[in-house]
């Protein structure tokens, strides 16, 4: 079973992302802040990060690498209700996977998740 790292601020973002992740099939682990999400990311197995960009402890988009360093190999998908010239860079250079806008709905989730597990959700 694939471990999906949840990294939002804000708890109800969490609960309702966990809850569309599980429902299709995954493990799902959460964090309210970055360096909760370190420890998490050294003691775990993850193989996808849904991480938000305003985090009460830093900027998201400055945790790209540090995460990568953590977990190689990690895909990680950027969510906030702004977007940044940043997170055009990233995808570009393939630090991240893609951007999710916020609200997202579960459509946009399975959609991300076909684009990187495709035998996974049906």
């Amino acid at each position: 079973m694939k471990t999906i790292l949840i990294l939002d601020d804000e708890p109800e973002i969490c609960l309702l992302l966990a809850a569309i992740l599980k429902g299709l099939g995954f493990s799902t682990i959460q964090s309210t802040t970055i360096s909760e999400a370190r420890q998490r990311l050294q003691k775990n197995l993850v193989d996808l990060l849904f991480m938000d960009i305003n985090l009460s402890d830093g900027n998201g988009i400055l945790e790209v690498p540090q995460m990568q360093k953590l977990n190689p190999g990690l895909h990680i998908v950027l969510m906030s209700a702004f977007y940044s010239p940043e997170i055009t860079t990233l995808q570009e250079t393939k630090a991240i996977h893609s951007f999710m806008s916020k609200p997202f709905s579960r459509t946009d989730v399975v959609s991300i998740i076909n684009e990187l597990f495709p035998k996974v959700v049906s």
